[in-house]
């Protein structure tokens, strides 16, 4: 039971961890594309 217990939350961290990377990823791209726009404007 113990077992099965850490398991799951280790699942469920991973998940998250997963979760917050590709938020992170994204919003790297995002600002990447918002200042490759500003340059190219100047």
């Amino acid at each position: 039971m113990d077992y099965l217990a850490q398991s799951g939350n280790s699942r469920i961290g991973s998940n998250i961890g997963k979760a917050l990377f590709i938020y992170q990823e994204g919003r790297l791209s995002f600002v990447l594309a918002i200042a490759a726009n500003y340059f190219s404007r100047m």
